[in-house]
């Protein structure tokens, strides 16, 4: 995917983690098909990975995606056998300007 990696401005960085820390308080996220079957197959809930959301640290980007256009970042957060490492977006238009205060949950993993 084209991924650029423009500097976000201070405000897009505070826009991305309020809608971080909202998903996880139970704002609007949408958790993919995708999603739920890596955390059946990898051994983690929805509500745990929205616990992550909400009190975990960004361990990576936010990176703009433009082949989807969003921001994608991943959160950590010290779960029973490990990090649970939560991959997130934030829906963004073609420019990266945070347009929604949707929260999108990609993909996860126990490291």
């Amino acid at each position: 995917g084209g991924i650029s990696s423009r500097p976000l401005t201070q405000g897009e960085r505070e826009g991305i983690l309020n809608v971080l820390r909202n998903a996880g308080r139970g704002g609007d996220v949408e958790v993919t098909s995708h999603f739920k079957m890596r955390g059946a197959q990898r051994g983690f809930s929805t509500p745990e990975a929205l616990n992550v959301l909400k009190r975990g640290r960004i361990a990576s980007g936010p990176e703009f995606c433009a082949e989807f256009c969003n921001w994608k970042f991943s959160v950590e957060l010290e779960h029973d056998d490990g990090d649970l490492v939560i991959v997130a977006g934030v829906c963004a238009g073609d420019k990266g300007q945070i347009w929604s205060g949707n929260g999108l949950m990609i993909t996860g993993f126990i490291r």
